[in-house]
């Protein structure tokens, strides 16, 4: 017995396959090739038009990302003899008692004078022992600006630990970034 004979007559029983009309037939063909060449233009027009703009006509983006771990909440000493002296020397061996919890990180940003952006962000983490996370976006006219990004990251109340200022050119649509590198202790304006 033909495997291909069963198979076309278990889908087709004798005599359905071959009184189907050739007109009906091409039909079917038919509105799939317009189905096909209208699905085709839909997703064409659609991956083009309408033509979308992230920055405004005229406008730049300032955008700030960057983590950054503030100094220690409290300062590291040492052990005293008395201290050691009712501990295991496993215990011993880490000489130095510091606390986990960091200092939260405050960032300011001036541009010609105003202030846009102004956050203090919390330390990450469970013991509050990571650094602070910092994401904005701002949209700004396009022009000449004078930018400043201020952080302070100790504890005092005053005042700020690093300063960066630069007068800039932004062009319409431009992508200004502002990160801070820890190595280097100082901010990048790219």
């Amino acid at each position: 017995m033909d495997v291909h004979k069963i198979t076309a007559d278990k889908y087709f029983p004798k005599g359905i396959k071959d009184s189907i009309p050739k007109s009906v037939v091409i039909r079917r063909y038919a509105f799939q090739a317009v189905f096909a060449v209208f699905t085709m233009a839909f997703i064409g027009y659609f991956s083009h038009q309408p033509v979308y703009h992230p920055i405004d006509e005229n406008h730049a983006l300032i955008k700030v990302s960057f983590s950054h771990p503030g100094e220690r909440k409290d300062k590291c000493g040492t052990l005293t003899k008395e201290q050691a002296k009712g501990m295991t020397a496993k215990e011993r061996v880490r000489s130095t008692l510091c606390s986990r919890e960091r200092v939260p990180v405050t960032l300011k940003i001036d541009v010609d004078g105003k202030t846009i952006y102004e956050e203090t962000k919390q330390p990450g983490g469970l013991s509050k022992d990571g650094a602070s996370l910092f994401y904005n976006k701002d949209f700004v006219p396009a022009g000449h600006h004078e930018i400043t990004v201020q952080m302070r990251d100790t504890e005092r109340t005053e005042g700020f630990d690093y300063e960066h200022t630069a007068k800039v050119d932004l062009k319409p649509g431009e992508n200004f970034v502002i990160v801070f590198n820890d190595e280097k202790g100082r901010f990048f304006v790219y």
